[in-house]
């Protein structure tokens, strides 16, 4: 059975696409049928730059808050 990563970010996904991951199946986002969700097969690598996608948007996060203070 093949292990697969969802993601929800097109950004996100795109990046990993330019990083010759490969998309298996997109598929409407089960809570916004208007939005769509990206299914990559597991690769090595793969959890580390989402991880690291998920930090940056955090920090991009914090950073807007204090600049809205």
């Amino acid at each position: 059975m093949n292990e697969e990563r969802v993601i929800t970010s097109p950004v996100l996904a795109e990046s990993l696409l330019k990083k010759d991951y490969k998309i298996i199946d997109i598929r409407p986002n089960k809570y916004n049928r208007r939005l769509s969700v990206f299914a990559f097969n597991y690769k090595e690598g793969i959890d580390e730059l989402i991880q690291e996608y998920r930090q940056k948007m955090i920090a991009k996060k914090e950073s807007k808050i204090e600049v809205e203070l």
